[in-house]
């Protein structure tokens, strides 16, 4: 409802708890109330108005907003200050160190020493040291409500502040909570006001570095529009905050103040699924080109309709274009961020996705999925049809589009009739297969990192990469979503029982730097989940691992009792054969904030362990990872060396699912409880010699152990009920005449499980048996787990 609509007498009652002076229980009019409400509180809004009194407001409210709103249902966590802060603190700072001492030749360890680099020589340095710092790309590729991205500003300000290269006079800077605390020479907050010209140029200079930061720096996109919208309003919020005016006066009578334009930062934050792309990052202007010169020569050497067209030159047009339109996009995107006139800004951004489009376009036909189409549709037209090819534009004959064009094989196309000819049926079927599997490509929403942000791209166009990808991807298994993981299962980080955020990990090896780091908070299960195997794999293959910081039990998201962990990994073209690590881990059942606080420091806590573990990524492959310190590691090498026997995951199995053991509320029909079916009766799970069977059959009625027979040393052996145990290997319908009857009973059942469905099941076998051998006479290891 809009606000206009509101009846003005319309009343409310006040809360005990309310923000205003009004007392609880009495009665005031809605809208007065309202404006009090919002008059109560300070949106962080700097003002002549004392507003020490009023409860402070920050921007990160929007991503809590966010999170209540839609956050939950993609698997997304509003992620607190103490997490972005830590991660962005440790990798900004790995990043600028090699930066700097690649740059310049200098090895300092840390931002301390090489701020002393830096005032050694600031005369010479200064405007490289600034420009490298301005070259630095980061990439959230989950946003959200881009918490992350916020700390990463305030973050890179206190790298300036730290390294001298601010250029305004103040005494200190500290970022605490996601804002900076400045104190002026004077020793006072900073505060900029209208009528106070002292810290006018301070502002500016915030507002230009904020400014410059945002623009080419930072960079994030997310599935969810509303997501997006959110972190581009954070970013706003944040350099409007130290927006500056521009008829700066004295004057207290002038009535007319304008404030510094904001710049169209918008398609820095782009909306799409960061996970399905169609073009590999890695494919170069040089290495196109090559591939459909090849394509061409391979198409002369069958005498086909290139036969006399000229390869170089129309390679070369190509290429020209593509370069064209890189430059276009880099300009264009540049021109944008800048323009205050909405018709001139529209036409900048209009042609900067032009350029985008086409070059997405263009380099498609490098996938799979559009040369074997095309291809084999040319040979079939070759064949069996008659176009007149002479008609046809160069570049079209180039593309082969056309030859789409002239034929809808969905509709009444009659083959036999138009070639006069007989047209094998599978090389038809073939044909309509591929021509599906492209029709689907190209109409899959993709996210084609290759070409989305120029300013990742070289001189040539070729793309380079992020320094650093950081962010909290979702959580979601894809037991609870299979759909969700439709278009992602071949990446190569997808197995069975996987989460989606460790797509996010692969993700961001394929589009960081070499040496550049990629760094998440994601549950912390992943070292042992036997669903990430092929992630760990990635990880030991594709990057070093520098640090893992498990919070144990300790929850770090308010709304969500999930376990986490911070990793941070750095991608390398050459792995080290053996390597160390930093590993924390909170231990303690009953973690504090204390132990959290401790952690991050590394520092000294009851519970909190740190260990330094040695690894060799080629002998964990395919295996579980544990870290230990040295001693303990000294142990666990004598057990490995002399140990008797190994468990391998073919040996690991969950107990028998008999879907369904008994008849529940969940499970009962009209149509069973009009056979004189009630809850509790057993289905493939029944009381012990109650099913009257023929001695062959009785072989399939097995002792039925569960949870509550397993003591901590010894069996409870004295259970009252059986299984029924008919698995599609051990018997046939004809085999358990008594048995299938009491199971047809229940037929309903068993029908609408989804193996059965399938064919693949039928009624009397049970759900999932497991491996018979599993419970067979021999020694046994038993966990239960119980939650």
């Amino acid at each position: 409802m809009d606000i206009g609509a509101l009846d003005d007498d319309l009343t409310i009652q006040i809360f005990e708890s309310t923000q205003t002076t009004h007392k609880a229980g009495e009665k005031q009019r809605f809208l007065s109330y309202l404006f009090d409400f919002l008059n109560a509180f300070d949106f962080g809004k700097e003002s002549n108005e004392d507003s020490a009194h009023k409860d402070l407001i920050r921007s990160s409210v929007l991503g809590a907003v966010f999170e209540k709103l839609n956050g939950y249902k993609e698997g997304s966590f509003y992620t607190p200050n103490f997490i972005t802060s830590y991660m962005c603190k440790e990798s900004l700072q790995k990043i600028v160190l090699d930066r700097f001492n690649t740059a310049f030749g200098w090895s300092a360890k840390d931002l301390e020493s090489l701020r002393k680099q830096i005032d050694r020589d600031f005369g010479r340095v200064e405007s490289q040291a600034k420009q490298l710092l301005e070259s630095i790309r980061i990439c959230d590729p989950s946003v959200g409500s881009g918490h992350f991205l916020v700390s990463v500003l305030n973050e890179m300000i206190a790298i300036y502040h730290k390294l001298g290269l601010l250029g305004f006079g103040y005494k200190d800077l500290q970022i605490k909570d996601d804002e900076i605390y400045l104190v002026t020479k004077e020793g006072e907050k900073f505060a900029y006001k209208r009528l106070q010209d002292s810290n006018h140029a301070i502002q500016i200079a915030l507002f230009e570095l904020k400014k410059s930061i945002i623009e080419n720096n930072l960079f994030g996109v997310d599935i969810n529009p509303n997501s997006c919208n959110i972190a581009r309003l954070r970013l706003w919020i944040e350099l409007l905050k130290n927006a500056y005016y521009l008829n700066f006066s004295k004057d207290k009578d002038s009535k007319i103040h304008k404030l510094q334009t904001l710049p169209n930062i918008d398609i820095n934050i782009k909306c799409g699924n960061s996970l399905i792309s169609h073009i590999d990052t890695n494919t170069t202007l040089e290495n196109f080109t090559a591939n459909l010169q090849n394509r061409l020569i391979a198409a002369n050497k069958k005498q086909d309709l290139f036969l006399n067209q000229s390869l170089n030159s129309e390679i070369k047009d190509i290429e020209k274009k593509a370069q064209s339109k890189f430059q276009e996009m880099r300009e264009n995107a540049e021109s944008y961020k800048n323009e205050g006139n909405k018709q001139a800004a529209k036409a900048y951004k209009d042609t900067y996705e032009n350029a985008y489009q086409y070059l997405c376009e263009l380099f498609k036909r490098n996938c799979n999925e559009y040369i074997n189409f095309h291809q084999v549709l040319k040979d079939f037209f070759h064949k069996y049809g008659y176009i007149n090819l002479a008609q046809l534009e160069p570049e079209t004959k180039f593309y082969i589009e056309s030859y789409a064009e002239f034929f809808d094989f969905h509709k009444s196309v009659d083959f036999e009739r138009k070639t006069q000819r007989e047209i094998p049926q599978k090389e038809l079927e073939n044909l309509l297969n591929l021509m599906q599997i492209y029709e689907k490509f190209n109409k899959q929403e993709v996210f084609e990192w290759r070409f989305a942000f120029p300013e990742v791209l070289d001189s040539n166009g070729d793309f380079l990469g992020f320094d650093l990808i950081i962010g909290n991807p979702p959580y979601i298994k894809e037991a609870d979503n299979k759909k969700l993981f439709d278009d992602t299962r071949d990446l190569r980080t997808y197995q069975g029982k996987m989460d989606i955020w460790y797509h996010f990990v692969g993700l961001g090896f394929d589009i960081v730097k070499n040496q550049g780091i990629v760094t998440f908070i994601a549950t912390n299960n992943w070292t042992t989940n036997t669903g990430a195997k092929n992630l760990r794999n990635v990880i030991l293959t594709e990057s070093q691992i520098l640090n893992l910081v498990d919070f144990g039990s300790y929850m770090c998201f308010d709304s969500a009792s999930i376990q986490t962990m911070v990793m941070e990994f750095q991608k390398r073209d050459s792995i080290p054969k053996s390597y160390q690590i930093n590993y924390a881990k909170i231990e303690s059942k009953n973690p504090t904030d204390s132990h959290r606080e401790a952690i991050l420091k590394r520092e000294s806590f009851e519970d909190n362990i740190y260990l330094e573990p040695s690894i060799t990524p080629s002998q964990m492959l395919d295996k579980y990872l544990t870290f230990a310190d040295s001693k303990q590691e000294e142990v666990l090498n004598k057990i490995l060396e002399n140990g008797t026997f190994y468990l391998q995951e073919n040996e690991i199995a969950q107990g028998i699912v008999p879907n369904p053991d008994c008849i529940t509320k969940r499970n009962i029909t009209k149509s069973l409880e009009s056979k004189d079916v009630k809850i509790g009766d057993g289905v493939f799970v029944i009381p012990k010699n109650s099913l009257k069977v023929s001695k062959d059959e009785k072989k399939y009625l097995k002792p039925l152990f569960e949870v509550e027979h397993c003591k901590k040393y010894y069996f409870n052996k004295h259970n009252e009920r059986e299984i029924i145990y008919t698995t599609k290997q051990n018997c046939t319908l004809k085999q358990i005449p008594n048995i299938a009857k009491h199971l047809a009973i229940f037929k309903e059942i068993m029908d609408s499980r989804i193996e059965n469905i399938s064919g693949r099941l039928n009624f009397f076998h049970l759900h999932w048996a497991r491996d018979e051998r599993f419970f067979k006479q021999g020694s046994k290891i038993l966990c239960v787990r119980k939650c």
